[in-house]
């Protein structure tokens, strides 16, 4: 089933199974994080945490705190402030409050370009699409539209090579 899944999606390594109990089955060791194969150091504690609070749902409010005192805590790497901002923007999209994560999309770039530059993830294409879908969810269509008309130029002018992450990245 394995060698099924990897030659009908080219793109997947490794793929992963977890049991009904959500224990990791295939493969039996995992691999390294994404943070490791970026060559980033691990998530800090006060990241880790955050994020567990905004996963479970039930504490909208406490976790928009954590995320946001991880995301303006200047003795945090950059990547890592980013990816609470991120979440941030994600939590009030999931309360529906989509016009918050919009703008919180939109000053990403803003506030974080050498990062962007720098990470892989999220690469610069991905905050766009969640910027693109929560200017949809506040009801925002015709901005969306127009975002991912602009955006689609840029990579129709720049080729594909402007969807990689780094120096190269697409520009939103």
């Amino acid at each position: 089933a394995l060698a099924r899944i990897q030659a009908a999606h080219p793109i997947i390594d490794t793929p992963f199974i977890l049991g009904t109990d959500r224990n990791l089955l295939h493969p039996l060791q995992p691999g390294p994080t994404l943070a490791a194969l970026a060559g980033e150091d691990p998530a800090p504690e006060e990241y880790l945490q955050a994020r567990r609070l905004a996963l479970d749902g039930a504490h909208g409010a406490e976790a928009l705190q954590a995320l946001e005192a991880v995301a303006s805590a200047p003795e945090l790497a950059g990547p890592w402030r980013l990816r609470a901002r991120m979440a941030a923007a994600a939590v009030h999209k999931g309360a529906g409050r989509s016009a918050e994560a919009a703008a919180i999309y939109a000053a990403i770039e803003e506030d974080f370009p050498v990062e962007l530059r720098q990470i892989v993830r999220p690469s610069r294409a991905q905050i766009a699409l969640c910027r693109i879908q929560a200017l949809d969810g506040a009801g925002r269509r015709p901005e969306a539209r127009a975002l991912a008309l602009r955006i689609l130029r840029e990579i129709e002018a720049a080729g594909p090579a402007s969807l990689e992450s780094g120096d190269g990245g697409l520009l939103v």
